[in-house]
């Protein structure tokens, strides 16, 4: 099963979800409630980047993927989420209080947060905050994990959240993870690993108590299907490696056609440009071949290296398919629209930078 959010464009595939809770999901994610408690049964989640935070250093003797955590939890007995990370933009192994440490507290309901992790439009750019050198996250957030909890305090988990904002940042001591356990502790979240035992964000991840935290779970992405054939954008192979076209294909739910978009104001004064990449892929990024302004160019992967030809913005047609918004894709480079080549409806068939020209194979659902 795929559903989208109620942020027109995104697509979640939330099968446990749906599978754990529907039955529960009136009651518990408070639909229809009107009053707000801080005390009573609620959901904490648990949001992981695996591919984030990437370090190597030589004082502390720790090298390695890491991983990257954030959290959200519910307001008992509303349809109200809580939800936010400590994200050091920057990369920096010590940030002394109260500099900025690029964390963030949001709200919004259940869909609202979902969408906040997979294209991160919280994440603190340099259009939020001049002390961050870094437009994009290097890696999305891809699953999450959620714990029915009883006994909620939403009111010290809400001093918790803000107090992350001024904490700092320590690497292993005082980071991403710290913050999450913070506040989940604060919230009176059950279950949370040592961290003793599990000192990184993927190991503390892993090691949530799986009877407990499969209330709700799920993988962040979006799918995006060629009005024109039916297909799906779809890294082909798949393959990490350079160069790898972008064709279209049946939907197999593999990670290579999930794809993760990211916009906002950017490094060339233009807003809502922003990187596209897929789940199956470490830091590579759509774009055009040699950054080609030529018509018919293949569309790649490609290592992510803050050239507008692998800047994207997503554009509403006005029509609909199935249902759901149709939206042109174009380059900032080129100013051109992806599509099929020859509008081919055939499997596997390349996807192209072409003048945009209305027709259904450079529309996309």
């Amino acid at each position: 099963m795929t559903k989208r959010s109620g942020i027109p464009g995104l697509r979640q595939r939330l099968v446990a979800y749906c599978v754990a809770v529907c039955a529960a999901a009136a009651s518990l994610l408070g639909l229809g409630a009107t009053a707000a408690h801080a005390l009573g049964t609620g959901t904490a989640c648990v949001f992981i980047e695996p591919q984030g935070a990437k370090w190597a250093v030589a004082p502390l003797n720790l090298s390695g993927n890491f991983g990257h955590i954030g959290w959200g939890y519910q307001v008992a007995g509303t349809s109200t989420w809580v939800y936010g990370s400590t994200e050091n933009p920057n990369g920096q192994t010590q940030i002394y209080a109260p500099a900025f440490n690029g964390a963030w507290t949001a709200s919004g309901n259940w869909n609202t947060m979902l969408n906040t992790f997979t294209q991160q439009t919280s994440y603190p750019s340099n259009a939020v905050n001049s002390a961050s050198n870094a437009y994009h996250p290097s890696a999305p957030y891809t699953k999450y994990r959620c714990e029915s909890v009883a006994n909620t305090n939403v009111t010290n988990a809400n001093a918790a959240a803000s107090a992350n904002i001024t904490a700092g940042y320590t690497l292993g001591s005082n980071d991403c993870l710290s913050a999450v356990i913070r506040v989940l502790q604060a919230y009176n979240a059950q279950n949370l690993p040592s961290r003793l035992s599990y000192p990184t964000p993927n190991t503390w991840y892993d090691a949530l108590n799986a009877g407990s935290w499969n209330y709700a779970s799920g993988q962040l992405g979006e799918t995006w299907i060629n009005y024109n054939s039916g297909m799906y954008l779809d890294l082909s192979g798949p393959s990490s490696n350079n160069g790898t076209l972008i064709h279209q294909w049946t939907y197999t739910g593999a990670d290579n056609q999930w794809w993760f978009r990211y916009s906002g104001a950017n490094q060339y004064g233009t807003s809502n440009y922003g990187n596209v990449f897929t789940r199956y892929g470490t830091n590579k990024c759509m774009g055009v071949t040699g950054g080609s302004l030529t018509q018919g160019a293949t569309v790649v992967e490609w290592d992510c290296n803050g050239h507008t030809d692998q800047e994207w913005i997503y554009v509403p047609t006005g029509g609909y398919a199935n249902g759901w918004p149709l939206y042109n894709i174009k380059n900032l480079n080129s100013n051109q629209c992806l599509g099929v080549s020859g509008g081919s409806r055939a499997l596997g068939a390349q996807v192209v930078q072409w003048s945009c020209n209305g027709h259904p194979d450079q529309e996309w659902y």
